[in-house]
């Protein structure tokens, strides 16, 4: 139901004819100062916080919620793994707002599948912020939010957030990568058909 374009940073792409933003994951710059700091100063990096004050939707899924932090789209920070190594493996999230465009078609406390694969993925508040709103944390597959279901050492298990609109979705877990079933999951599936349905009510 959608249709793609993909943008290249140096290309000097006009972003207002987008309805969708998506940050995918990918070592930017080879997160050589930190993840997705290089990539938040690049020449995009304006031109997504200028997309963020319309009435548009951004999805920064690994890095590119990384990045989103950088831009100071969603608070906070992401530092080292607990284990100091990188991590890659289905893991389980709960699913903790459903009032948003990415997860409306979600029920809240649904537990999901869905593929984590990062070596800076432990979410750090860094300070007192109430302009967000936790999306997922992860849990059991019964939706226990424990500390060993914490696959990274994340702040209060949280692995996604929504800015205060619910318009920007930050997210470690990778929702595409479970769209199919030969892939090991279709839970990440509804993640964008939920964006898809928010389109088609405001239509009518």
């Amino acid at each position: 139901g959608f249709d793609v374009n993909y943008i290249w940073y140096k290309d000097g792409e006009d972003l207002d004819r987008l309805d969708v933003l998506v940050l995918p994951g990918g070592y930017t710059f080879g997160d050589y100062v930190m993840p997705g700091k290089l990539a938040a100063l690049s020449r995009m990096g304006n031109k997504i916080r200028l997309f963020s004050e319309q009435d548009k939707l951004i999805l920064g899924i690994c890095n590119g919620c990384q990045i989103l932090t950088h831009l100071r789209l969603i608070p906070g920070t992401f530092i080292l793994n607990k284990s100091a190594r990188f991590v890659q493996r289905y893991v389980y999230i709960k699913v903790e707002d459903d009032n948003s465009p990415f997860t409306s078609l979600f029920a809240k406390g649904e537990v999901i599948k869905l593929d984590i694969a990062h070596y800076s993925g432990a979410y750090y508040p860094q300070e007192h912020n109430d302009s967000f709103r936790v999306a997922f944390r992860y849990s059991t597959a019964d939706g226990e939010v424990t500390e060993k279901s914490n696959p990274q050492g994340s702040f209060e298990n949280i692995a996604g957030l929504l800015s205060a609109n619910g318009k920007v979705l930050g997210m470690m877990p990778h929702p595409e990568r479970a769209v199919d079933y030969l892939l090991g999951s279709v839970d990440g599936k509804k993640l964008f058909l939920s964006v898809l349905n928010w389109f088609e009510q405001r239509r009518r």
